[in-house]
């Protein structure tokens, strides 16, 4: 696990930090394999920023579904990682997450985390917003939803109480995050998906507005009718 340097500025006074899904890396932020959005494009809009990515292997469907409470290790190495990258006068710098999918789990898990641990306080109080695109926040309403992502990963859908007994982490971390958020000044905007994927032969919004949405009334939207505007 490491982050990565996607382009620095000399007279940077942001950090993006970038938090890839499941089975990704930096090549999924985009459908044109020849355009790698957060280097070519992003630079251009805003000029005084840090891009980083934060690289973590085996980002498997059993990272975030297990019974032992693995996202919670992707999730500290994200903030040591970050830390170790922003020593010196960085460490003052805003921070900008933008997490795609079930990255945006990692990214609430860790600034959950990290707002407890005496040492990760202050990159977690230099969060000014978070921006999710596609992240499920699952309830025990929703969570059979969830069984998209092993269709996706080709993986063997587990029954319904294997699926309980192995969601039992994921499905905490929406309730902490609404409640880390009470008292964290931070932007939050989340996307949802307008258009399906392409899953075994069939198509599938992986995470549609009534997965999407937090346990309260925040807006989201539509991530197609954004991007194709």
């Amino acid at each position: 696990m490491s982050i990565n340097v996607i382009k620095d500025q000399s007279d940077a006074k942001l950090d993006i930090v970038f938090v890839h899904g499941l089975k990704a890396d930096q090549k999924h932020w985009t459908t044109e394999k020849s355009v790698f959005w957060p280097e070519k494009i992003l630079p251009g809009q805003i000029s005084n920023a840090r891009i980083l990515a934060f690289e973590y292997e085996d980002a498997e469907v059993d990272s975030f579904w297990n019974e032992e409470d693995l996202i919670s290790d992707i999730s500290d190495d994200l903030l040591s990682e970050l830390m170790a990258e922003r020593r010196g006068d960085k460490a003052e710098r805003p921070v900008v997450f933008i997490a795609h999918c079930l990255g945006g789990l990692v990214c609430e898990n860790a600034l959950i985390r990290g707002a407890n641990h005496e040492k990760k306080k202050q990159l977690v109080n230099s969060v000014v917003g978070v921006l999710l695109l596609g992240t499920p926040h699952f309830h025990p309403g929703t969570i059979n939803e969830a069984t998209k992502f092993f269709q996706l990963a080709n993986q063997e859908v587990p029954s319904d109480s294997d699926l309980q007994e192995k969601s039992k982490f994921v499905l905490t971390i929406p309730q902490e995050f609404a409640k880390f958020r009470q008292g964290a000044p931070l932007k939050l905007e989340t996307f949802y998906e307008g258009s399906p994927t392409k899953v075994n032969g069939g198509e599938v919004k992986i995470v549609d507005l009534a997965v999407a949405k937090f346990t309260d009334d925040s807006p989201l939207l539509d991530w197609q009718e954004i991007i194709t505007r």
